[in-house]
């Protein structure tokens, strides 16, 4: 999900610059540095994540019996 549009955004940056649209290239490089961004942050958390489970039955107390109490 971030790999192609990367290399649409290099691609588009190159362009602005070649076509002297500074405003715009500088905008690309802000969102091509919020790529690699996520990239190294994904990168650096997947060892503390892999293997780890979610809760998913929400909350842990119990509830009364014959369901919710308002």
């Amino acid at each position: 999900m971030l790999i192609l549009p990367g290399i649409a955004m290099t691609i588009q940056v190159y362009e602005f610059f070649q076509n002297s649209q500074f405003l715009l290239a500088v905008l690309g490089l802000g969102t091509i540095a919020l790529q690699v961004w996520i990239i190294l942050e994904a990168k650096a958390a997947w060892p503390r994540a892999r293997g780890v489970m979610e809760d998913l039955s929400g909350s842990t107390e119990t509830l009364p019996e014959g369901g919710r109490s308002c």
